[in-house]
């Protein structure tokens, strides 16, 4: 015994290079443990900023287009609709209509670039900023898809019967805008006038920037697959449409299955986790259904206060 006592004093490195072989191992196995266990957080992480920031985006989208609807609709129920109903449409009329047009595009918010009045066959009757050469023309922009006329009026194929929608998206000035078309004289079979607003998407790009956390990027497409803006660049105009509606994410997305998981980014070609989200704007069924009404709109809030003449049961007030 004393001799292998001895042996081991004479070799006490070995010793203890055993016992640090002993504690080493379970340090080690427990760090590559805790190092899988950070990666798979840092990965759910990513996975869930990457989800809220196309959630944030298409809340952010939708938001607008539903209280710029609801406000256009307000607003073409008032007194612009007595305007458009005159007879006379000399140049003091004009002159009117412009005006009135002004301030409601002013009402509609900073972000609208144009609110123009038509009549029904779509000849510009007068816009907000008033446009000599643009008066008199044909300003009827377009549905996205054929089917989306469908949807709006299931059992027809006529759009003029749709209450107020956004048609395709286009560029106006260098912008990238989104037309919203509002009947404001109602009439059997067609509308007799119309109010046409043109947002501007680049603010919206500028919000969605601002909450896109850690997501490299968030687009925002149209229902065509159109590329309307991205929240890291201004311009989309560069972008290889045919290459992003053939994309089967892309296409997903559009019929209404939203998309979370490695897949190629379209537009630039990179492997990214990628997370889509649908923009489904609700239409406010409770506006303009009331046999007589006032309007009043809050532009900063995008509130619309509305009163009910009523006598059975007594009128009341909306908001």
């Amino acid at each position: 015994m004393q001799s292998r006592l001895e042996w081991l004093l004479a070799r006490w490195w070995a010793v203890v290079a055993v016992v640090a072989l002993f504690v080493a191992i379970p340090i080690l196995w427990l760090g590559a443990v805790s190092d899988t266990d950070a990666r798979q957080r840092v990965a759910t992480e990513r996975s869930r900023s990457t989800l809220d920031a196309a959630d944030r985006g298409a809340a952010v989208v939708q938001e607008r287009a539903v209280a710029l609807r609801a406000a256009a609709q307000g607003l073409a129920s008032g007194e612009i609709r007595e305007v458009l109903r005159a007879p006379a449409r000399d140049a003091a009329w004009v002159k009117g209509l412009e005006t009135r047009l002004r301030d409601l595009r002013l009402a509609l918010g900073s972000d609208v670039l144009r609110l123009s009045a038509t009549d029904g066959a779509y000849v510009v009757l007068g816009s907000s900023p008033p446009d000599d050469a643009f008066r008199g023309t044909i300003h009827n922009p377009p549905l996205e898809r054929r089917a989306d006329t469908i949807a709006a009026n299931p059992g027809t194929t006529n759009p003029l019967l749709v209450d107020a929608f956004f048609a395709a998206p286009y560029r106006l000035a260098s912008k990238t805008v989104l037309p919203l078309k509002v009947p404001a004289v109602q009439a059997p079979g067609a509308p007799q006038a119309w109010l046409i607003a043109e947002l501007d998407l680049a603010p919206l790009g500028v919000t969605i920037a601002a909450t896109r956390g850690i997501a490299e990027d968030v687009y925002v497409l149209g229902k065509a697959g159109t590329p309307l803006l991205r929240a890291s660049e201004a311009d989309t105009n560069s972008l290889d449409l045919a290459r992003i509606t053939a994309d089967p994410v892309i296409a997903a997305t559009i019929d209404g299955r939203p998309f979370r998981g490695l897949a190629t980014d379209p537009l630039t070609g990179q492997r990214r986790l990628v997370a889509t989200a649908n923009v489904t704007p609700t239409p406010l069924v409770a506006l303009g259904r009331f046999a007589h009404e006032a309007v009043v709109v809050d532009p900063m809030r995008g509130h619309l206060y509305l009163t009910e003449d009523a006598s059975n049961p007594n009128g009341l007030v909306y908001r």
